[in-house]
């Protein structure tokens, strides 16, 4: 590092952690964690669920936590039972804050409709090149039909599987290297 870069990355370091704070603590921040019913936060002990969320100026208060994966524990095995998270949740221990935001039906219905219609298409173009298998070979608007009726099953199936699945958007994450979210 060049001795005039020192003082720079100093104040960068000061400015920052007032930022945070800010994103942090802002009424936006607090009234979007205070009306879900649910969130995600991510710390150093993994990431937890933790249902009906209340911000104040420093900490998070639930009712109660669910961990779905800890940072300490191989995913393979089971969550350690022992693993209770503090109650309040300081603020300065959450690396990322997520909150629900509909769900996943749209992607769900675009990939089962890929997948059936592709799978449609390839069964549709096997038969019109075997003069045995119907009887007589597919044509060209039997082939696009079966395509397009695979298709359509498979949105639909997508979009009920999708429906279930909740999707998340990130309302606050922590710059790499910083330590404290204010």
């Amino acid at each position: 590092m060049q001795p005039n870069t020192l003082p720079v990355v100093a104040m960068m370091a000061l400015t920052i952690t007032p930022v945070l704070r800010a994103q942090v603590t802002s009424p936006q921040f607090r009234d979007e964690i205070n009306a879900a019913v649910k969130i995600r936060a991510v710390g150093a002990w993994g990431r937890a669920e933790l249902t009906e969320p209340r911000v104040d100026a420093d900490t998070i208060r639930y009712s109660r936590a669910r961990v779905l994966a800890s940072f300490s524990t191989p995913s393979a095995l089971p969550q350690p039972r022992g693993l209770v998270l503090p109650q309040p949740l300081p603020l300065e221990d959450l690396t990322e804050i997520q909150v629900p935001s509909g769900n996943d039906a749209a992607h769900g219905a675009v990939a089962g409709g890929l997948l059936l219609g592709l799978i449609g298409l390839v069964a549709g173009v096997a038969t019109s090149s075997c003069d045995s298998c119907l009887g007589r070979g597919a044509s060209a608007g039997n082939v696009i039909g079966v395509a397009l009726i695979g298709g359509a099953i498979g949105a639909g199936i997508g979009a009920l599987l999708g429906s279930t699945s909740t999707r998340w958007r990130t309302v606050y994450r922590t710059a790499p290297g910083s330590t404290s979210p204010h």
